[in-house]
C-alpha cells in the first residue's frame, strides 16, 4: 500500500495482509526505487534531476481508514514508528537509503551497508541509529 504525502512517499509493507519479511520486502522495494529513479534520471539534463532519500523503520503501527466522518484519510498508517521513519527519510540525501536500527537487525544477512550513525530526531529523547545500505546479498 502506498500514499503520497506533498512530495513524500510511504509504503505500507505486512498489512493488510501479513507477510513473513515484510522487513526485508521494504528493504528490497527501496533499493529498487533508487535503482529506477536513477536510471530515469540518466535520460534528464543534469539540471533537472531531483534530490532523495529513502528511510525505512520497522514496528508497529495502527493501520486502517483513519480519520472522522468529515476528514476520513484513506487506508494509511499512523504512529510512532511512522514518525521516526519520515524523520530518518529527511537524513537521508544523495539518493541513500537509511535503515533504522530496528529494521537492519532483521535483514542484516540479506545487506551490504557501509556506514552506521546515530541520529537525533524530533520527539526521541534516545538518539536512533541508522544504517546506509550499500547493496543488496
Amino acid at each position: 500500500m502506498t500514499a503520497f504525502q506533498g512530495d513524500a512517499l510511504m509504503a505500507i509493507f505486512n498489512a493488510p495482509l501479513n507477510q513473513k519479511l515484510h522487513p526485508l520486502h521494504a528493504v528490497r522495494a527501496a533499493w529498487k526505487m533508487r535503482a529506477a529513479i536513477d536510471e530515469y534520471q540518466q535520460t534528464l539534463p543534469r539540471e533537472s534531476w531531483v534530490s532523495f532519500g529513502i528511510g525505512v523503520n520497522t514496528g508497529l503501527a495502527t493501520v486502517g481508514n483513519v480519520g472522522s466522518q468529515n476528514r476520513i484519510q484513506n487506508y494509511t498508517a499512523i504512529g510512532d514508528v511512522v514518525n521516526v521513519a519520515s524523520r530518518i527519510q529527511n537524513y537521508a540525501a544523495d539518493s541513500n537509503i537509511l535503515l533504522h536500527e530496528k529494521t537492519f537487525l532483521q535483514v542484516y544477512r540479506y545487506v551490504n551497508v557501509k556506514d552506521r550513525q546515530s541520529i537525533t530526531v524530533k520527539n526521541k529523547s534516545e538518539p536512533q541509529t541508522v544504517y546506509y545500505l550499500s547493496g543488496l546479498k
